[in-house]
C-alpha cells in the first residue's frame, strides 16, 4: 500500500511515502520520516537510576513511552486508562492485584489490563521495561504518600 522512496542522501535515513488521498483519486502526497537520532545505552544509565523514577527511552507513535525503571519496595494500588507492559531486565518482582499475583524474573514479560487495580513490588532491585500511554502517570513523585518512602 506504502511504497517507500528514498528522499536524498541522509545518514538519518529520510524516507518518504507516497500515500493515496483518496480511492477515488489519482491524487497523493509525500511526507518527509526522519528517524530519531536519540540513542541509549541503558547499562550506562541502570547505575542511575532511582526506585520507581523512570527514566524515558523513547516516545512511540506520538502517544506512548517505552521507559526504563528500578523497582524496589511496594508501590501503591493505582488503575490507568490504558494497557501497561512490563519485561523485566535483571532482577525479579510481583505485580500484584487485589485477587492474584505474578512473579516476573529477568527475561518475563506481561501486559496489565486498562482499569485493573494493581502495584509493583518486591524486596530486591528489579530493573523493568515499561511501555505505556504518555499520559500514565508512574513515578514516585506522582505519589506525595509514597514519595519519600520509596
Amino acid at each position: 500500500m506504502h511504497a517507500p522512496k528514498i528522499c536524498g542522501n541522509s545518514i538519518v535515513g529520510r524516507i518518504c511515502f507516497k500515500q493515496q488521498l483518496s480511492l477515488n483519486y489519482a491524487q497523493s502526497e509525500y511526507r518527509e520520516i526522519v528517524m530519531s537520532e536519540d540513542k541509549y545505552n541503558i547499562q550506562k544509565i541502570i547505575p542511575s537510576l532511582d526506585t520507581f523514577s523512570p527514566f524515558d527511552l523513547s516516545e512511540v507513535d506520538g502517544e506512548y513511552l517505552v521507559r526504563i525503571a528500578r523497582f524496589r519496595g511496594t508501590f501503591p494500588f493505582h488503575t490507568h486508562p490504558k494497557d501497561e507492559f512490563f519485561l523485566t531486565l535483571e532482577g525479579s518482582f510481583a505485580l500484584e492485584t487485589r485477587e492474584s499475583k505474578i512473579v516476573l524474573n529477568q527475561g518475563e514479560c506481561a501486559t496489565m489490563r486498562a482499569g485493573l487495580e494493581h502495584r509493583p513490588t518486591g524486596e530486591t532491585d528489579a530493573i523493568v521495561l515499561t511501555v505505556l500511554h504518555k499520559k500514565i502517570r508512574t513515578s514516585k513523585h506522582d505519589f506525595p504518600e509514597v514519595k519519600d518512602k520509596l
